[in-house]
């Protein structure tokens, strides 16, 4: 069973909206993969979707990067390798997959888990955004089921014939506009010969991460 790390009892004259009534976790032995479960209330109706940001609960665990794509670059076009560097570091990007490359896919944290992903938009004057954009709206992928590693979603969104269960909040400006619920489903032929399995493969790199588009 669960144990209680801390419960609250939330008084509906004066908590918010919403407050934390209970935290929990699965495991209280150290070096073992732990979950954690946050119970909330509110002292009213909230719209079904409703974005909630809990701060402070955690040691503040910003998104690892692992991929930066373009209108150009996103599966087939998309190089790779086991390099976080060359996200960011163009130069050394330029000089490994050509001048004008400007998205790279990094399988070097393969291996970690996830239950969700950030994703931001920019747009940019010119065809690249190598220089810098404008950012016009992030989407928060929250996956269902238990956590993956970045290596097996992948996997799974080609192999599994309904994809990856979704929901996606849409934000501009730190404000959500718009929820959806779906799945979400990669190339299916990105795994032909087995080529997305050999571009996790811990030395892959080459300038086509997924078979096809």
């Amino acid at each position: 069973g669960r144990r209680s790390l801390l419960e609250v009892e939330c008084d509906s004259a004066f908590a918010p909206r919403v407050c934390m009534s209970r935290l929990g976790q699965s495991r209280s032995d150290p070096g073992v993969r732990n979950t954690l479960s946050l119970t909330l209330q509110a002292n009213r109706n909230l719209p079904s979707g409703t974005l909630i940001t809990v701060t402070g609960v955690m040691p503040p665990n910003p998104p690892l990067l692992f991929a930066v794509t373009s209108k150009t670059r996103c599966a087939q076009a998309l190089p790779y390798a086991p390099n976080d560097a060359l996200l960011t570091d163009a130069t050394a990007r330029h000089s490994i997959f050509g001048e004008g490359v400007d998205a790279f896919f990094s399988t070097q944290n393969k291996d970690a888990f996830h239950t969700s992903w950030v994703q931001y938009f920019y747009v940019c004057e010119a065809d690249t955004c190598q220089t810098g954009g404008e950012r016009k709206f992030e989407v928060f992928w929250s996956f269902a089921g238990p956590a993956k590693s970045l290596r097996d979603r992948f996997l799974d969104a080609v192999s599994k014939e309904e994809g990856e269960e979704v929901t996606w909040s849409v934000s501009t400006n730190g404000v959500q506009v718009a929820v959806f619920n779906g799945f979400w489903k990669f190339s299916h032929k990105a795994n032909d010969g087995g080529h997305l399995e050999a571009a996790f493969a811990n030395a892959g790199s080459g300038s086509e991460f997924s078979a096809d588009d």
